[in-house]
């Protein structure tokens, strides 16, 4: 399935894809303004969470300053969306899954993640590594994944991105071509994109499926029981719709 920006879930299962450019690295000053109005005190401090934290899930904390960072790279897409709704677009299109996905295969992300960095190291000085293949991919924030497509936009044309981490996967990406539009959801990338999975590449989608299906959600901050979608809080074993 693939997400549609309006929409935050499509019947009981959540889908997610994105990406974004570069024409917006920071954030429009209306919401920059509106999260920082929004800051919640740090109620999980007591029981030994980091400052900031109002979710975790499979015990891993999720943090105010994790989903605004992600809610930002959404509001450059869509500026006329409120804050709460740009938050969950970003818990549900990419914080959910991403975390779910570290917690189901630790041992094998620390592997990939040390491949890539080896891997991007050696792109950045001029060897490309027998494996994996090289890939072309052109598009959009719609076509390319949105974390990759962010990460894109932060870099110049011939460069190599950072490291990059979607939902179960690391990438390393070279920005070929640059087609910046009107707008930053206008602009489009031609990449050359090496990847780095750690979840069962051979079941697909339903491995980060499996993922979440496993992940319990907890509330650290009760306020964010109006941030997070009624399905999402059902799937992962919150409140029931």
């Amino acid at each position: 399935m693939q997400l549609t920006p309006m929409r935050t879930t499509q019947r009981h299962r959540v889908r997610w894809r994105g990406r974004l450019s570069r024409a917006g690295s920071v954030l429009p000053a209306i919401l920059t303004l509106s999260i920082a109005c929004e800051r919640v005190p740090a109620t999980g401090e007591p029981h030994g969470w980091p400052s900031g934290t109002v979710l975790t899930l499979n015990g891993v904390p999720i943090t105010q300053e994790d989903v605004d960072e992600v809610a930002g790279w959404y509001a450059m897409l869509e500026p006329q969306f409120a804050l709460p709704h740009l938050r969950r677009l970003a818990v549900s299109n990419v914080i959910f899954p991403k975390w779910a996905a570290r917690s189901a295969e630790p041992d094998r992300r620390r592997e990939a993640e040390a491949a890539a960095h080896a891997a991007l190291d050696g792109c950045r000085a001029g060897s490309l590594p027998a494996e994996p293949v090289l890939r072309a991919s052109d598009g959009n924030w719609r076509e390319l994944d949105l974390t990759i497509w962010r990460a894109a936009l932060d870099t110049e044309a011939g460069a190599w991105t950072d490291l990059i981490e979607s939902p179960g996967c690391f990438h390393v990406a070279r920005v070929d071509e640059r087609r910046a539009g009107r707008t930053p959801r206008e602009t489009t990338f031609v990449l050359s994109v090496l990847d780095f999975p750690y979840l069962d590449a051979t079941k697909g989608i339903a491995a980060l499926d499996e993922a979440i299906d496993r992940s319990r959600l907890e509330f650290i901050d009760p306020a964010w029981h109006d941030v997070v979608p009624a399905l999402w809080q059902h799937r992962l074993r919150g409140e029931s719709p």
